[in-house]
C-alpha cells in the first residue's frame, strides 16, 4: 500500500494548493489543533458532485481536488446545463 500525499490532487496528481496543509501561523492556532489557515480556495468553490465521485475510494477524505480539475469540471457541467450539484440549470 502506498502512502497518500495530501498535497496532491487525487485525480491528476498535481499540487492541490490546499490551504489546510500550510504551516500554522500562530502557536495558539496550532495548540488548538488548527493550522491557522482557516481559508482554502475550495471553501468558496463549487465542485461538481460527479467530480467528487471520481476520487478513488482509498483517497476520499485524504487528499483534495486541485483548482484546475475543479474549474474544468464546473465549466463542463455548466456547458451541459447543470449546476455544481448536478441539477439542471434553469
Amino acid at each position: 500500500m502506498t502512502e497518500v500525499d495530501a498535497s496532491r490532487c487525487p485525480l491528476c496528481g498535481k499540487s492541490n494548493d490546499c490551504g489546510q496543509l500550510l504551516p500554522a501561523v500562530t502557536s495558539t492556532a496550532a495548540e488548538q489543533g488548527c493550522n491557522g489557515n482557516a481559508d482554502c480556495w475550495c471553501f468558496q468553490a463549487a465542485i461538481p458532485r460527479h467530480l467528487l465521485d471520481q476520487i478513488p475510494p482509498e483517497l476520499r477524505g485524504k487528499a483534495c481536488i486541485c483548482q484546475t480539475c475543479a474549474s474544468a469540471a464546473a465549466a463542463e457541467a455548466a456547458a451541459l446545463g447543470f449546476d455544481a450539484s448536478g441539477t439542471p440549470s434553469s
